[in-house]
């Protein structure tokens, strides 16, 4: 694992800085894919819970599909568990505004085992459902969802993106997530570094996501994947 200290040392891409208190939680992503749509602000202001406003940029709002490989999730000073630690997991977010910090909402979370979908609901607070999830060698399936949602993807990863425009770093680069918890508001920081991204070409994507009036049946109007990367977390706060 990388140093703690290294991670936290690397922080001038931040769009506001993380807590003064100590992390709890580390994690690695692995093969990372980011999935976006633009799509009508209206049809997501009814899914936010209140006291989250929706970020836009450029006037347009997104949602994104991102899935990706959770390996060596474990508190601080412990090692990872036996077969909790590792797990695949693909969440809908959209982005949103909070007392002026920018950060991700879930609308849906979901992970491939029901173990470490009972201690993430448990310890973290974020409310993961369970789904069929495989991942092979430059491809990506959930089934079976809880939620009705469904993703069959094939894809390859090509060269670097070395000039980020400012979208990409917008729909990627998010450092806390907002979840309503008992009729209180709660921000979840985490900190990495600059996501390494990799331009991404899709070869096959079945997909249906349905939320609300929220309807995801085609393909993304932007795609992104990242190999790796190195996350600490806070834990929840009440904001």
């Amino acid at each position: 694992m990388v140093s703690a200290s290294a991670l936290l040392n690397c922080k001038s891409h931040r769009p506001f800085s993380y807590p003064g208190r100590t992390w709890k939680y580390y994690q690695e992503w692995d093969e990372t894919l980011f999935l976006h749509w633009k799509v009508p602000a209206e049809l997501l202001w009814e899914l936010l819970p209140p006291g989250l406003l929706l970020d836009t940029i450029h006037g347009e709002a997104w949602v994104s599909v991102v899935a990706f490989t959770v390996k060596d999730m474990r508190f601080r000073y412990l090692p990872p568990l036996p077969y909790v630690s590792d797990f695949n997991e693909v969440n809908l977010r959209t982005y949103v505004i909070r007392d002026g910090i920018p950060g991700i909402y879930f609308l849906t979370v979901e992970a491939g085992k029901k173990l470490s979908v009972t201690m993430a609901r448990l310890f973290v607070g974020i409310k993961y459902q369970k789904a069929r999830i495989k991942r092979g060698s430059h491809s990506y399936s959930l089934s079976r969802s809880n939620e009705g949602n469904m993703l069959k993807t094939k894809y390859v990863w090509l060269e670097n993106i070395s000039e980020k425009s400012n979208v990409d770093k917008w729909l990627t680069e998010r450092y806390c997530a907002y979840e309503l918890i008992h009729n209180h508001m709660y921000r979840f920081n985490i900190h990495h570094k600059p996501w390494p991204l990799k331009k991404l070409k899709l070869r096959r994507l079945n997909i249906s996501y349905y939320k609300g009036p929220l309807e995801i049946t085609e393909r993304p109007h932007l795609q992104h994947y990242a190999p790796q990367q190195k996350v600490l977390l806070w834990g929840r706060e009440k904001c």
